[in-house]
């Protein structure tokens, strides 16, 4: 096992959680969902590069049937006659 992965993962998400406090702090925003992001930049600075495959996987199959579904169901959308 390689050292050196999990401190720059440890230093992505200590990069990561100090962005958003600014911005938080900054923009004036709830740190609730902060707190929430923070807890799952944690979660994820801890898995194995298997288990970001089938992360990254599942989250872009869910992004295109999410996207897929909302462009065809758009209230917004302009519906051809």
């Amino acid at each position: 096992m390689d050292l050196a992965t999990p401190k720059i993962s440890i230093i992505v998400f200590w990069i990561v959680c100090i962005i958003l406090s600014l911005l938080a702090i900054l923009k004036k925003y709830s740190l609730i969902p902060l707190m929430g992001v923070t807890t799952c930049l944690y979660l994820l600075t801890g898995m194995t590069k298997s288990n970001w495959a089938w992360f990254l996987g599942w989250l872009a199959l869910g992004l295109v049937i999410y996207f897929m579904y909302g462009y065809k169901n758009s209230r917004l959308a302009v519906k051809a006659a």
